[in-house]
């Protein structure tokens, strides 16, 4: 296991209220985090255990759970469709993710 944290910006402002799901590349149980008013996070495996699994993760960005009234829309390259593979490595690690809103 390691800690794993960082912030989520849309179009570079801090995002809240989001979910971060960590889902690991060998379909283990993902890490989940929820950002803050700054668009801080930081991962939990299970309750209890911070961070995650050293490995291979896509990682989603969206609005998962009702929290947020009235969220911003997150292009399913960041969420369903997700682009962003990482590797979570021993000792802390910081995943800062900048969203970027569709092109109108």
């Amino acid at each position: 296991m390691a800690t794993v944290h960082g912030r989520v910006t849309l179009d570079g402002r801090p995002l809240e209220l989001v979910d971060v799901v960590f889902q690991p590349t060998n379909k283990e149980p993902p890490s989940t985090g929820l950002t803050n008013a700054d668009g801080y996070y930081e991962l939990l495996y299970k309750r209890g255990v911070n961070g995650a699994r050293l490995g291979e993760y896509n990682v989603r960005i969206g609005f998962f759970s009702n929290l947020a009234k009235n969220p911003p829309k997150i292009p399913a390259r960041y969420n369903t469709n997700s682009e962003q593979n990482v590797e979570v490595k021993s000792g802390p690690n910081e995943y800062n993710f900048d969203v970027k809103s569709e092109e109108k």
